[in-house]
């Protein structure tokens, strides 16, 4: 029995080495995001929820086939003018992987740091007046996404934050937020 054990072996290195696909699709670059719809939940002795349209974003990648690895920042804020004065900058470091599900949808996870600021102002229209209060947690969570490809370089992403490890705080927070992105190769090999 164990003498046909080798040619088993060869035979099957051999079948899966023809079966795999020798083109290489490899593009380097940078991405520009928009993060234009953001929506803050944090849970301290009672539930808030904030709204903002604020954002910018920008990631550096490596596509290889289907999948794409990415390193991104943010910088996020929920700010509503003229209807309050309490305001949440949310700045964001994390780490994705861009999985290609089907034609132009694709799938992302990774992990990301995120850095909550909060702060509060007595008078909206006095922007003078010094804070109310102002805190600032930092935290540890998971990013979960889906990525509708419209073109080669403009994507349209839905992402969701939760925090899963706080370092200054107990509280429960998470981020909802929908991004334009677009993608800038610099570099590109077929």
């Amino acid at each position: 029995m164990y003498k046909y054990l080798p040619i088993t072996i060869c035979f099957l290195i051999s079948t899966v080495s023809s079966a795999q696909n020798f083109t290489k699709n490899e593009s380097v670059g940078v991405t520009l995001s928009l993060p234009f719809i953001n929506r803050y939940t944090y849970y301290d002795y009672e539930t808030w929820n904030k709204q903002g349209i604020l954002g910018i974003g920008a990631s550096v990648y490596y596509k290889h086939n289907k999948f794409k690895y990415s390193l991104n920042g943010a910088l996020t804020r929920a700010f509503q003018p003229f209807r309050d004065n309490e305001n949440i900058n949310v700045n964001l470091i994390e780490g994705l992987v861009h999985y290609n599900v089907y034609n132009k949808f694709n799938i992302i996870g990774g992990v990301n740091f995120t850095d909550y600021q909060y702060s509060s102002s007595p008078d909206f229209y006095d922007s003078l007046t010094p804070p109310k209060y102002k805190t600032e947690e930092l935290s540890l969570g998971l990013t979960f996404g889906a990525e509708l490809v419209c073109t080669n370089h403009f994507f349209i992403v839905a992402f969701y934050r939760p925090a899963i490890f706080h370092f200054n705080s107990n509280s429960f927070k998470q981020m909802f937020s929908l991004d334009f992105r677009f993608d800038i190769n610099l570099w590109k090999r077929k």
